[in-house]
């Protein structure tokens, strides 16, 4: 699960060849950072053009076969992602066999006295 902070059309290149590498199983995510806007997009292999899926969509999407998932959550620390995975363990090594990912708005929180005094 690679953590990048590059542009997405780089991180839709890394999803591809992720694609092509049997050693990921072919399911996969890339959580990211650089962007300013939050993206949630499903890379299909051989796929021209992603498979998007909505960027405030809380609800869990169908962790597809044959695709990596790229999640960024934005600037500003506006939101958080939470991001459930499943591993099938009865493989060596494991594989990713589920995955679910909301975008949490974390403006509704209080800010913590102790974090903002590191």
């Amino acid at each position: 699960i690679p953590l990048t902070h590059q542009s997405m059309s780089r991180d839709r290149e890394l999803a591809q060849y992720m694609l092509q590498t049997t050693a990921v199983g072919r399911r996969g995510l890339i959580i990211g950072g650089h962007e300013h806007e939050p993206f949630d997009e499903s890379i299909r292999r051989s796929s021209t053009s992603p498979l998007t899926c909505s960027e405030n969509d809380e609800t869990n999407i169908t962790f597809e076969t044959d695709a990596i998932r790229i999640l960024k959550t934005g600037c500003d620390a506006k939101q958080a992602s939470l991001i459930d995975l499943d591993f099938d363990v009865s493989y060596a090594p494991a594989r990713l066999i589920g995955l679910s990912a909301s975008f949490i708005d974390v403006t509704k929180f209080s800010e913590s006295k102790v974090v903002k005094q590191i």
